[in-house]
């Protein structure tokens, strides 16, 4: 089994720490914060890598998979220049600094796309924006627990 809520929990408050930018998951039903943030979304879960791997133990038979997601990074801003810097500095998150901590919370960063202009047009100016796609991956796990024979009759 896979749960999301630990990997977005990482991701989240580790960039906002390293980056000293205030960080959120997008599209949620809250107000949008002040600028400058860096907002965060999944966009592909559940992608699994490779074969899922299964072994037996006492207390069942555990299956595990490598699954890899998709995040869309992206730094908004009223200022251009102040919304590439945020994305870069998120970008180095994922590329350099945030790697260790990112480890430590069972993710490895695949693959980091190119930062690029996310800027929208709203009414009569832009918000800015700056961002990239980071591909991860994590390993899910799961237990089937098996079923005990309490007593067992025999006749002959």
């Amino acid at each position: 089994m896979l749960d999301i809520e630990p990997i977005r929990l990482a991701i989240v408050r580790n960039l906002a720490v390293t980056t000293g930018i205030f960080t959120i998951i997008a599209e949620q039903s809250n107000e949008q914060p002040a600028y400058p943030f860096i907002a965060i979304k999944f966009t592909t879960l559940g992608k699994q890598v490779g074969r899922a791997t299964q072994y037996m133990k006492e207390d069942g038979q555990h299956t595990e998979r490598d699954i890899e997601m998709v995040l869309s990074v992206s730094s908004f801003s009223e200022e251009m220049d102040e919304s590439i810097n945020n994305a870069y500095a998120a970008f180095q998150f994922f590329e350099v600094d945030g790697i260790q901590t990112l480890q430590e919370a069972n993710i490895a960063v695949v693959k980091t796309t190119e930062i690029s202009n996310r800027d929208t047009f709203i009414s009569i100016e832009y918000e800015r924006r700056t961002g990239f796609d980071v591909r991860i991956r994590t390993r899910a796990h799961s237990i089937k627990e098996f079923d005990s024979i309490d007593t067992i009759n025999i006749n002959n």
